[in-house]
């Protein structure tokens, strides 16, 4: 994808546990809406010699309403959400959703959110794939917000499960898919989606 490369933090420390993601020479915003998060990670990656490289090559930034990352035909779009509540004034948002666009394709990514209506601005111009949260929302709930907006070839993703979900995933699954059809399904670990 070029020199500028979009990671998590978490994926960031997985990956660092391992071994030193190969990343010489490159610059890579790191975007966080939080930046105590990043500082923290920074001192967990120092502990080892071999990080060194990794902590240099990021640039931590907080992402803003709008395009965040753009290259060779790839974009990514950050919308704020309520997941942590609305900021106090003059303070910047500290949950986001995004859209990823490519290849005349879309997914949105809800993240955490407080309310469904939150990924509204991202799936507004459509989505092939709406990766939803059903960990802090029922999958009724989300899967009634996916019949009002997505468009009828869409298709939602529940994941980030709930205790519903984690005590009866059949049936759960059925409510959802007595509202959506076969456009609703959940996303497991290690699953590989196709658009």
């Amino acid at each position: 994808m070029g020199k500028n490369i979009p990671l998590d933090a978490p994926q960031l420390t997985w990956q660092g546990a391992m071994s030193p993601p190969p990343i010489a020479g490159k610059q890579i915003d790191l975007l966080l809406p939080v930046p105590h998060i990043w500082e923290a990670t920074k001192l967990l990656l120092e502990g080892n010699s071999r990080m060194q490289e990794v902590v240099d090559a990021f640039r931590m930034r907080r992402p803003i309403d709008g395009v965040v990352f753009e290259e060779d035909g790839f974009r990514v779009t950050a919308h704020h959400n309520t997941h942590v509540g609305a900021p106090r004034p003059g303070q910047p948002w500290e949950s986001f959703s995004y859209r990823f666009e490519a290849d005349g394709q879309s997914i949105v990514y809800s993240g955490d959110i407080g309310r469904p209506e939150d990924v509204t601005p991202l799936i507004e111009q459509g989505c092939d794939m709406l990766l939803m949260e059903c960990g802090h929302h029922s999958v009724e709930e989300v899967c009634e917000y996916g019949k009002r907006t997505l468009d009828r070839k869409s298709r939602m993703a529940l994941l980030h499960h709930g205790r519903a979900v984690v005590a009866a995933p059949p049936g759960e699954l059925r409510k959802g898919k007595a509202i959506l059809g076969e456009r609703a399904f959940y996303a497991t670990e290690g699953m590989s989606l196709f658009l």
